[in-house]
């Protein structure tokens, strides 16, 4: 295993906020896969021990985004308002830097989902349409690229079969979507070239090319820009990070999702996708902590 120094870094809390769904943890050791990449990682104090099928500590640094000024979010986020209690209970937490197309397709499966049924669905789709790769004694699968999964017929009800229910129909509709606005017929150019004009736009209008994709709300859309895309200033709100605003900023009154995330956006600015999963963090784990 490589090592590697780090500070302002919590490998658990980074890992198991939320944020991505295929992982292990094994006797302290994280074995995580994204995309056709297989990391195995263990934090002891300011030491990170790491293995990788590509990349090494490169891969690892962007991944983790282990190379973001952290005291300068940390500051910002303290200037912005964000209450102490959440900041110390969220401490190390930092943003994955996911593939785009992995990152949209697992959010579109956790729509009215919860991340055990999140991890069954994925992991069944990568064991049927991606390719098995491995480390060490570790095996797992790659996650399918819009051509490994997309030239196979029948897709809503490979989709069905693997567990997605209702999202099922939403994914060959997505990839048709993708084709015909980026002008494609090869599915792989066509998500490339749709993910770097998104990257070139401001939020509002990567925000309104998303939505637009069938199966895509205004949550999974921030998850993907804030999670995949770069757009720290997303604000991803669902009924936890609401909860988490109302109680923080609003005295507990009743605000809607739509209000939650208004305010985070104004409140956070590009600090935004931060605020966002310490606040998540805090009030998943606030009994834990009291």
């Amino acid at each position: 295993m490589q090592r590697m120094h780090i500070s302002d870094f919590d490998l658990e809390k980074t890992v198991e906020c939320g944020q991505i769904f295929r992982w292990e943890k094994r006797d302290g050791t994280y074995y995580i896969t994204a995309q056709n990449n297989i990391l195995l990682i263990r934090q002891h104090g300011d030491i990170l021990n790491f293995s990788a099928v590509r990349g090494g500590s490169s891969f690892v640094k962007r991944y983790l985004s282990l190379d973001e000024d952290y005291s300068k979010i940390i500051s910002s986020l303290r200037k912005d308002g964000l209450p102490e209690e959440v900041i110390s209970s969220a401490y190390g937490l930092r943003l994955i830097r996911q593939d785009p197309f992995e990152c949209l397709m697992s959010y579109v499966a956790s729509s009215a989902s919860n991340i055990p049924r999140i991890k069954r669905n994925l992991n069944s789709l990568c064991r049927n349409f991606g390719r098995r790769i491995s480390l060490g004694k570790f095996s797992s699968y790659s996650f399918p690229g819009p051509s490994e999964i997309f030239s196979r017929r029948k897709i809503e009800n490979s989709f069905r079969k693997f567990g997605f229910g209702f999202r099922a129909r939403f994914y060959p509709q997505i990839v048709q979507s993708v084709m015909s606005t980026e002008n494609s017929e090869n599915a792989d150019e066509a998500f490339k070239k749709f993910f770097s004009r998104i990257r070139r736009m401001n939020y509002e209008g990567a925000k309104q090319a998303l939505t637009s994709l069938p199966g895509v709300g205004s949550k999974v859309a921030d998850c993907v820009l804030a999670f995949s895309l770069g757009f720290s200033e997303a604000f991803p709100t669902d009924v936890w990070v609401r909860r988490g605003v109302s109680i923080l900023f609003f005295n507990g009154r009743n605000i809607s999702v739509r209000e939650a995330e208004a305010f985070g956006r104004r409140r956070f600015g590009e600090n935004a996708a931060y605020a966002q999963e310490f606040i998540y963090y805090w009030i998943r784990n606030r009994k834990k902590l009291s």
